[in-house]
């Protein structure tokens, strides 16, 4: 298993390392998290090492990814340079921190938490 998916390494986890992706997508979709109930749990305890002479998919892949991130980089500097707000922002992330230390809170009470609790 990825060190950035254990707790005892990396903090949060699979939630802190993949989970973060999801929730600030919901948030953006859904609006501000109110209260939360979480559990966490490792499904699949053992993962196969990855083959080392494994690449990705194919040819279209790798330049579709290399040109999202490559748009995402432009996007960010002309941000700054324009002196308008980058998205997602600090606020962004930290709105997404609040809601999985919430969940971690959550998780180990066995109970919903509402984020109020914790500001």
């Amino acid at each position: 298993m990825s060190w950035r998916l254990n707790k005892k390494q990396a903090g949060g986890g699979a939630l802190f390392d993949l989970g973060s992706h999801i929730l600030d997508l919901v948030r953006y979709l859904l609006g501000e998290y109110r209260a939360v109930f979480a559990t966490t749990c490792t499904f699949i305890k053992e993962r196969p090492l990855p083959d080392e002479s494994a690449s990705l998919p194919g040819p279209k892949f790798s330049i579709g990814w290399m040109r999202y991130h490559i748009a995402s980089q432009f996007d960010f500097i002309t941000r700054i340079v324009e002196k308008r707000e980058a998205r997602p922002s600090f606020l962004d992330g930290y709105k997404v921190q609040e809601v999985m230390e919430t969940a971690q809170v959550s998780a180990r009470e066995k109970r919903w938490v509402s984020l109020d609790e914790l500001i």
